[in-house]
């Protein structure tokens, strides 16, 4: 009679074991539910609860315990076993339910067990029981004497143990005590003790004794092994691969591998046996299988296992149809779908063939997936190929692998035997049965396998090969001997452009850095100038060297070819010699000389972009990186170069045509090679920006009515790139040019704030470049008049305390300067100019700014009388004036006589300037404040009637004489 088990309603919505009101149990997975017959029978102990063993280690947790007496459980195994309170049992399924749920959200190696109990067992353990044969606690001086514990599971552990009659050391597996009066637990422990002793085979742990301790606890002695598993050894070989950028050749696959598939022979060979005993294992995986320390192979936990007799009944736990029973990720689709009837040994072989997947890949094909989304895949016969996941893998290996998992149990291997014979070839170098060669591959086999033979043909094919060059090699000796002669012709014309081009770059290290450096020590002058006169008699000597080649061989169209380009190289070093002696002319005031140079080098550079063996040339320069400038680019930006070379000219004639397509062609050079880190390195790209810079300067300067800033900007932009990026002295002279040109366009269209800041940003710009090239004259000289200037702007922004301490600092570089370049007057003079603008806007401030100003005045007044000495200018004289009427303005209050001193002082100079035709309007201005100046002092009348008439006098002259233009 049937009857449903009395059992309290347990509702849970979460994944695990559940029971519905009618007492009957499922087993939920997400969405997945599987469901047992509907009712049980009656002769199941009453309290007896079903279990599922679903051992779900965390896709991060440890290996097994890898030192097990042939059989052991994930360390972090979650197994449920039965309880004897009614009253526990829904509090009880909520904990399990909850911590299997956070253990299956990733699926390595879970295992579903069955869970219903064979009355026979138990009685044939109560039996076992009555014998009372062993007693393992501590103190009894029995057969085995406990030494410590090997692993532990959910229901089961393991001890090493000394077994006293034999003195040799046995591992002994029993149930742990909370789980020894289980029926179900002791049914399953019984089980696997039965099949793991009929199975005598080297790749299984033999099991020596089945009994009973003194108090009833079943337990059994097998074989002690040490070692870890088969996972572990995974693992191990493929974690030297996941850390290398390039992935792995077939080769090195199958040198990682190669232990691994040895060992996956002997447990092809365990499960072959079992198979012929009539034994499943439906459990198999790399967790289950023991390597151990001195090359054994054992294939553990035999729990699962099922024994199908000869006439076709099965033996195992009692299990109904739709039971899900093993480890879902090496489950055979059959065994996933619960189809028991369909189980068979082409089940193992499928599990096989995942573990086979594993060896290679390094993981199972449904790893990172819960055991939800695996089951619905193995049921639908979903997974990724071998060589997806793996590409190195080799073609027959993937067939083997491809085979063992097919979908149709009959498309598997018929036997655990053959799985291993074939990849026992494959590691022989053998065909193997399921894959169907190519030539190719035939022959690559055939090589690994012959390797002398191949050998000996390959080194007879060379043989040939050689004996045939030589022979080719006679033939054709005449015609090497010519063509010999012509490669020297040839390379003699290559030598003779290479030292043009050799010449050429020294001459312009002359021109451009020494020479360009000298410019700012006075002393050096006549060296200087030496240095651009030997420049120019060397470009001109290159201009007058022979480099054309004039061979011709229409029979060699490469090395024809190769001349083209060569000549065409030794013409556009002439036009760059023509463009150095223009620029070298425009420099020393020669226009006219400079203009026909320009005229030429642009003839030449027009011809040479145009000719038709220019363009068959061009077509055969290659470039190995993918910014390097083509001999096009190259000639056209020497045409560049020589449109801005004759726009600096007053008299050069350029169109405004030429300018724009000049700028369009730049720009989209640059913006080109903006994307492209490795062309920010090139020179030629650094070449280009300068010639962007130079021509927007150029322009400007040729059109200064039309001053435009946002092309000054272009070349600030472009010249502060360079500067930043090559850093040469020229760039920077180049970078410091046009911030000048801009800030002072800024300053002329009264921008006082703009050009403050671009002031500004040329100063920190020449201070950055002081870190790399200390003690310069020229920076120092810039950084002082960008201060000066700057320091202008800050007064017509009323900004006292910025001015006063720009010129404070320029004051020092000045000085620096000064001593750097043995007393230059250039310095001198703008270091006077300093301290009497400082000067003058101290003259209002405390007492203490008032002494300072007087010293820097008293200063500025000896600079320029020293230097009045030695040259006199009109700049001189008016300067020398306005820092009189400063001290006058200073000493009005306190010394009125030094003061009207000071006054006279700068009326005369003023005089001397009138006299001369040199007085400008703003010096005009300055000796009109002589009267105001003089009505503020205590002056007799006879003084103040002086200083007024030579002011009247000043005024005179000045309405009444004619201007020299005019």
């Amino acid at each position: 009679m049937k009857d449903s088990l009395p059992i309290e309603s347990v509702n849970s919505n979460e994944d695990g074991v559940s029971l519905n009101d009618a007492g009957n149990f499922k087993l939920r997975f997400g969405n997945l539910e599987i469901r047992p017959d509907a009712e049980l029978r009656r002769e199941t102990p009453p309290n007896c609860h079903h279990r599922y063993d679903c051992s779900m280690p965390h896709p991060e947790s440890s290996e097994p315990t890898p030192t097990l007496g042939g059989a052991s459980r994930d360390r972090d195994s979650v197994e449920t076993p039965p309880t004897e309170s009614k009253s526990n049992r829904p509090r009880r399924s909520s904990r399990r339910s909850k911590k299997a749920q956070g253990k299956a959200d990733k699926l390595d190696a879970a295992t579903i067990g069955p869970a219903k109990v064979d009355p026979s067992n138990a009685s044939a353990l109560s039996h076992a029981s009555e014998a009372g044969v062993f007693a393992i606690a501590a103190g009894h001086a029995d057969r085995y004497a406990r030494v410590g514990e090997l692993g532990r599971g959910g229901w089961g552990i393991v001890d090493r143990a000394v077994d006293r009659q034999l003195d040799r050391e046995v591992a002994v597996k029993k149930i742990v005590a909370t789980n020894a009066n289980s029926p179900l637990v002791t049914d399953r422990f019984l089980h696997e003790a039965k099949i793991t002793s009929q199975l005598q085979h080297p790749g299984i742990v033999p099991v020596h004794e089945l009994g009973s301790d003194g108090d009833g606890n079943a337990y059994y002695v097998m074989k002690l092994l040490e070692g870890g598993t088969l996972r572990q050894q995974i693992r191990q070989r493929h974690a030297a691969t996941t850390d290398r950028s390039k992935p792995l050749r077939c080769s090195e696959l199958q040198d990682v591998i190669a232990p691994l598939l040895d060992r996956y022979v002997d447990i092809c060979n365990a499960v072959a046996y079992a198979h012929t005993r009539g034994i499943l294992h439906r459990d198999l995986k790399p967790a289950n299988v023991m390597v151990g320390a001195y090359g054994e192979t054992i294939v553990l936990d035999w729990g699962l296992a099922q024994q199908v007799n000869t006439d076709g009944q099965r033996t195992s736990i009692t299990e109904t149809d739709g039971t899900i029973v093993g480890t879902p990720a090496y489950m055979s689709p059959e065994q996933a779908r619960g189809d028991l009837a369909r189980l068979g040994k082409h089940s193992d072989i499928y599990s096989l063939g995942v573990m086979l997947y594993e060896i290679i890949a390094g993981r199972h094909p449904h790893a990172g997936l819960s055991v939800n989304e695996v089951l619905n895949r193995v049921q639908s016969e979903q997974y990724a190929p071998i060589r997806t996941c793996q590409p190195a893998t080799p073609k027959p290996l993937a067939a083997i692998v491809d085979t063992a998992m097919a979908a149709s149990p009959n498309a598997r291997y018929a036997s655990a035997e053959s799985l291993a014979e074939d990849v026992r070839r494959f590691l022989a170098g053998d065909r193997v049965s399921v894959h169907c060669e190519s030539l190719i591959d035939r022959t690559a086999r055939w090589c690994r396998r012959n390797r002398s033979l191949a050998a000996s043909i390959s080194i007879s094919v060379f043989a040939l090969l050689i004996l045939s060059t030589l022979f080719g090699l006679i033939v054709h000796r005449a015609h090497l001997s010519e063509r010999t002669a012509r490669l020297e012709a040839q390379s003699a014309h290559r030598v003779a452009v290479d030292r043009l081009m050799e010449a050429r770059d020294a001459t312009d290290a002359w021109l451009i850095d020494l020479s360009g450096s000298l410019e700012f020590y006075p002393g050096m002058q006549p060296l200087r100038q030496q240095l651009l006169n030997q420049a120019a008699e060397q470009y001109e000597r290159l201009i007058a060297s022979p480099v054309t080649f004039t061979g011709n061989n229409s029979s060699d169209r490469h090395g024809s070819a190769r001349d083209h380009l060569t000549t065409t190289i030794a013409i556009h070093e002439r036009a760059k010699c023509h463009l150095r002696l223009g620029d070298l002319y425009r420099l020393t005031d020669h226009s006219a000389a400079s203009q026909s140079h320009y005229t030429q080098a642009a003839k030449l550079l027009h011809n040479l972009a145009k000719t038709e063996s220019s363009r068959t040339a061009l077509r055969s320069v290659a470039f190995s990186a993918a910014f390097a400038p083509s001999l096009t680019e190259k000639i056209r930006l020497d045409q560049i170069n020589a449109v801005i070379g004759q726009t600096s000219l007053a008299s050069g004639n350029v169109c405004i045509g030429e300018w724009e397509a000049c700028r369009e062609w730049l720009h989209h050079r640059l913006r080109t090679a903006e994307h492209q880190q490795d062309a920010i390195k090139s020179d030629f790209i650094c070449k280009v920006a300068s010639a962007a810079a130079r021509l927007e300067l150029a322009i400007h300067r040729r059109t200064p009515e039309n001053a435009n800033i946002k092309s000054l900007n272009t070349a600030v932009y472009w010249s502060r790139w360079l500067a930043n990026r090559r850093g040469r002295p020229s760039d920077q002279q180049l970078s410091r040019t046009a911030q000048t040109e801009c800030a002072s366009v800024l300053e002329q269209q009264l921008l006082d704030t703009l050009a403050s800041a671009a002031w500004t940003v040329l100063i920190e710009d020449i201070q950055d470049w002081q870190e790399t090239h200390a003690g310069r004259v020229d920076d120092l000289q810039f950084l002082a008049h960008s201060r000066l200037r700057r320091a202008a702007t800050w007064i017509r922004l009323e900004r006292k305390e910025q001015a006063c301490a720009d010129y404070r600092q320029a004051i020092l570089e000045l000085e620096a300067a000064w001593q750097l370049t043995d007393s230059d007057s250039f310095f001198r003079t703008n270091l006077a100019t300093a301290e009497g603008n400082l000067g003058r806007l101290l003259l209002d401030g405390e007492p203490k700014q008032q002494q300072e100003a007087e010293r820097l005045l008293q200063g500025s007044l000896k600079t320029y009388q020293s230097m009045l000495q030695q040259q006199a200018t009109a700049e001189l004289l008016g300067r020398l004036a306005q820092t009189h009427i400063a001290m006058a303005k200073l000493q009005w209050n306190t010394v009125p006589s030094e003061a009207l001193q000071h006054l006279e002082e700068a009326t005369l100079a003023y005089q001397i300037l009138r006299d001369h035709d040199q007085l400008s309007a703003q010096d005009q201005r300055d000796w009109d404040q002589i009267s105001e100046l003089a009505g503020s002092l205590k002056l007799s009348d006879a003084q103040r009637r002086l200083l007024e008439n030579r002011a009247e006098g000043a005024q005179t002259s000045t309405a009444t004489e004619t201007p020299p233009d005019a």
